[in-house]
């Protein structure tokens, strides 16, 4: 899927992405649960993330620094930002 345009499934995954969030909140202290949606979000922001960094790659094929440099940026972004923000939503609830 990664090499051709963002099909139904990229879209599907996107949308999953965040309800595998509420669902991880929700079964946040219950181990066995916690564990399995934890791994299910693992794959999942795997797969998207590498799709899009494929896509960055891929649409900007002309500018070849640029396109690795771009994707890296985005990961990285992504990496700290997450996190971050999953660390402010779970001290504002506490």
């Amino acid at each position: 899927m990664a090499d051709g345009q963002l099909r139904q499934g990229m879209v599907l995954a996107m949308w999953a992405l965040p309800a595998g969030w509420a669902v991880l909140a929700m079964t946040s202290t219950q181990t066995a649960p916690l564990f399995i949606v934890a791994v299910v979000q693992g794959g999942l922001s795997f797969g998207i993330g590498s799709t899009l960094v494929n896509r960055v790659m891929h649409v900007a094929a002309d500018a070849p620094s640029l396109n690795g440099a771009f994707a890296t940026v985005a990961l990285n972004a992504g990496a700290f930002l997450g996190p971050l923000l999953a660390g402010a939503a779970t001290g504002a609830d506490g």
